[in-house]
């Protein structure tokens, strides 16, 4: 993906994410979250690098401690929403292929 078809998608996010949450909040899509996390949840322990985290899906259905996360995201306004949920986790403003 060239620099300005990344801008462009990030800059997508970052709207969206003001009101990602809300969006997703519905019983059908938390239906399928659950369903998804009774799937990872036993695979998730230890250290977590959460890669796309967006606003802390991972976060919302497993205990994990901050000391063991961390968070990647190329969009700033998913991350706020993240950090705004669950103060003091780590993150990283990046593409998986830019961090390093």
């Amino acid at each position: 993906m060239s620099a300005s078809e990344q801008d462009r998608v990030q800059a997508i996010y970052d709207e969206f994410a003001k009101s990602y949450d809300d969006h997703y909040a519905s019983a059908e899509f938390q239906e399928e979250d659950l369903a998804l996390f009774r799937i990872l949840s036993p695979w998730i322990r230890g250290k977590v690098l959460d890669l796309g985290c967006g606003t802390g899906l991972t976060l919302s259905y497993n205990d994990i401690s901050k000391d063991d996360y961390l968070g990647v995201d190329p969009s700033a306004g998913m991350l706020a929403k993240l950090e705004a949920k669950f103060p003091g986790y780590r993150t990283v403003n990046s593409t998986f292929e830019q961090w390093n």
